[in-house]
């Protein structure tokens, strides 16, 4: 527009000087038309010709400068738009790096989701050997607390002794009296001679029924002691947890298996579905190449129809021939897909195998443990065979017991097994809460984003509009018309421009086809301005409906917002219930664990009033012997204290190497928990500074996860646009500032010019 006023000045100018060079011209003729009265009227016009000349020329040397910074501004705008296109092309490029960058961000979603998988096994795999310690550490406790049975044993077996002692030395006064009594005490002795007889032959029957149930030869059993016996029954009961656990085992195993040959199952039904729909479709693509093939042999008359429909037909079958080929490498991947599927399967039998080899060493691991505690026991034979005397009285009595103790433990597991059904099911409940809270999150982000474009397009609107109603007030300023547009405002400044033109077109005759050009092309350019103007007021009400759109997606927010504080709030509920489940479930153990004690106390009272009969009828017995016995019990006893120094010693050592195991495993936990805070510090840290820098750039880290080369790419190539921006802008602020000096001083000399009179009419 300005570079247009110019031209017009300077057209002007020249218009204006051209009646003068006219009149110039014509004027000698004139003068030599004349007669030689008006001499000196010739010599004040040539004077005031050559006034003439030296401004014309001065106007011409304007017109040169003006052409200069015209050209100026030419190459200006061209370098202009020559940023503009780079900016495009810069544009362009940034959206296809845009596009691969979300292409890479879902491959790091799915990365992500597969690290959480990882993530959820290994903290499966966690509390799997948690729960192996708590076991290994119950299982120390257990022995820890036979230990302290044994040292109370030992101390009891001291405090038997010593009244033993006591006793003898009240037995050897009352021998005299016993003397007497003798007679009576043989008799007593041969009735528990007979008793014994009887007990003999119930152990034997006793033993024949265990001979029967162990499934051994008379031979067999003839030769085998008590203590082979015992272990043979300690070996049955070891043999039956340990089928017990293979069973669960195998269970379990079984019943994954089972679920992943449903999935397989419904996989390959579905590829068998796929392959029976692409062989329908081979099917009907040979039926319709046989068809055209028979329309071919009949329409061979018809030549020029015969070419259409064979070009037709050879786009058909080319066709057919491209999804037979789709349809054939499909095949060849699910084909793939089920080699890969079974060598995952071969990977999890041998898994499964090795699982299997583990659970065996454990197991031996086990049973070697108890094995030394049998061991211990063993040392003892005398006393082991007293208490299967004794135990074969109460037989039926304790299996009576322990049949109602298995019901009860039985009923126990049914409902451990009913409380980790409701377990399982809060805890689904759980993850599918944090599911839609991450869902909704999600929804939020997105939203929060568009706000963000929205904002950024209205601010960028304003800047417009502020620039455009600057530029107004400019040309207003330049056509003198700031008091007109400060009383009409805006909305009329154009109708005044145009008034303003109409008053100059009459003011300037002489140039009124040149000043119709400059008001037609100003005209044309207002209407456009004002087109502008209408389409931006067109945008803005856009604008305000998207503002309403978005102030509406708020409301939204707010209503997400609230459904993730209920959900929040659910999720608290199903954690306490969960946490009042784990409690139950402790109590359940507890209880457990003290019928269990229950039982425990109660073999213990049934050995010791077995013992006691027994220590009565040893010294019922021993009261004939006593006198005999003297040397053998002292040995005995020497012997028994060896073995319980022997014992202590034993336990002393057992307890300081399960100490030592624990305070190993303590220590490997301490280091694995520390190695564990510190790589999640680290890991926090990188994500910081990841969405620090993911936030510079103005992009959402929670929906993008962009790498780490991705950003230091977008970040070189931002600070090359800065630079390429900042010489852009400098170069254009130092040309709009030349531009606007240059018009303001062309325009008052054209102003003074056109001002002064003209001497051809003032003459």
């Amino acid at each position: 527009m300005i570079i247009g006023q110019r031209k017009s000045g300077s057209q002007n100018s020249s218009r204006t000087s051209s009646p003068v060079q006219r009149r110039n011209e014509v004027e000698p003729g004139a003068l030599a038309c004349r007669s030689p009265s008006i001499s000196l009227e010739l010599g004040t016009s040539l004077d005031e010709s050559q006034l003439l000349r030296d401004k014309i020329s001065r106007l011409q040397q304007e017109r040169e400068h003006l052409s200069s910074q015209l050209s100026h501004y030419r190459q200006a705008a061209e370098t202009a738009q020559t940023d503009l296109a780079a900016e495009k092309v810069v544009s362009s490029g940034v959206q296809h790096e845009l596009r691969d960058v979300q292409h890479r961000i879902s491959e790091k979603d799915q990365q992500l989701i597969e690290f959480k998988c990882e993530v959820e096994s290994n903290k499966q795999n966690s509390a799997r050997q948690t729960a192996l310690v708590q076991s290994l550490r119950d299982r120390i406790r257990e022995a820890e607390d036979d230990a302290i049975d044994k040292d109370n044993f030992a101390n009891r077996s001291d405090v038997t002794i010593s009244s033993l002692r006591k006793e003898m030395q009240t037995q050897q006064d009352r021998l005299q009296q016993v003397e007497s009594s003798l007679k009576h005490h043989i008799t007593a002795e041969e009735e528990a001679a007979s008793r014994a007889a009887k007990w003999e032959s119930k152990y034997g029957e006793v033993r024949s029924q265990l001979t029967q149930a162990l499934q051994l030869d008379a031979s067999e059993a003839m030769s085998s002691s008590v203590h082979s016996l015992v272990g043979r029954i300690a070996e049955i009961v070891r043999e039956r947890h340990g089928l017990q656990d293979k069973a669960n085992a195998l269970s379990r195993n079984i019943h994954e298996s089972n679920l992943e040959s449903k999935a397989s199952r419904e996989t390959i039904m579905r590829l068998v579905s796929e392959v029976g729909q692409e062989k329908k479709s081979s099917g009907q693509s040979q039926h319709t190449i046989n068809s055209l093939t028979r329309e071919r042999d009949t329409l061979q008359q018809k030549i020029r129809e015969m070419e259409i429909e064979a070009d037709q037909m050879k786009h058909q079958l080319a066709a057919s021939q491209d999804a037979w080929g789709v349809s054939k490498k499909q095949l060849d991947e699910k084909e793939n897909k089920l080699q890969e599927m079974e060598q995952t399967l071969h990977t999890s039998e041998y898994t499964g195998q090795s699982a299997q080899s583990k659970l065996h060493n454990f197991k031996r691991h086990l049973a070697q443990l108890i094995g030394d505690l049998d061991d211990s026991v063993a040392v003892e034979e005398d006393a082991i065979i007293s208490k299967i005397k004794n135990m074969a009285r109460d037989y039926r009595d304790v299996k009576s017991r322990e049949e109602s103790l298995r019901v009860q433990f039985k009923n126990l597991s049914e409902e451990l097994e009913s409380q980790r059904n409701l377990h399982r099911t809060t805890l689904k409940r759980a993850n599918e809460a944090e599911t839609q809270l991450k869902e909704n999150q999600e929804r939020v982000t997105g939203l929060e984003g568009e706000l963000l474009t929205s904002d950024v397009e209205r601010d960028q609107l304003k800047d417009d509009k502020r620039k455009f109603v600057t530029f107004c007030e400019k040309l207003s300023r330049v056509m003198k018309l700031d008091e007109i547009a400060d009383d009409v405002g805006l909305d009329l400044n154009g109708d005044a421009m145009l008034a303003r033109g109409e008053q100059l077109v009459k003011l300037e005759a002489d140039a009124l086809d040149d000043r119709k050009t400059t008001i037609y092309n100003l005209q044309r350019r207002l209407k456009w301005s004002k087109q502008q103007l209408e389409s931006k007021d067109l945008h803005l009400g856009l604008l305000k409906k998207k503002v309403t759109e978005l102030e509406e997606l708020l409301r939204e927010k707010s209503r997400v917002e609230v459904e993730r504080d209920d959900n929040s709030i659910r999720y608290k509920k199903l954690v306490k219930h969960n946490d009042k489940l784990q409690r139950e479930l402790l109590d359940y153990k507890q209880q457990v664990t003290s019928l269990k004690a229950k039982l425990l106390e109660a073999s213990e009272l049934r050995v010791r009033t077995l013992e006691q009969g027994k220590t009565i009828e040893e010294l019922e017995n021993a009261v004939n012997k006593l006198a005999k016995s003297k040397h053998k019990t002292s040995a005995e006893l020497h012997d028994l204290k060896n073995e319980m120094v022997m014992t202590e010693n034993d336990t002393k050592q057992k307890k300081a190497r399960s100490s030592q195991t624990m305070q190993q495993i303590n220590s490997e936990l301490q280091t694995t928990k520390h190695a564990l805070e510190e790589s999640r510090v680290r890991e926090k840290q990188l994500l910081d500074f990841r969405q620090v820098l993911a936030r510079l750039l103005g992009l959402d880290i929670n929906t993008l996860s962009v790498p780490d080369y991705e950003i230091i790419s977008r970040l070189e190539r931002l600070v090359q646009a800065h630079h390429a921006h900042s010489i852009t802008t400098h170069s254009l602020e130092a040309s709009l500032q030349d531009m606007e000096s240059g018009f303001r001083s062309g325009y008052d000399d054209a102003v003074t010019i056109l001002r002064t009179p003209s001497p051809v009419k003032a003459s």
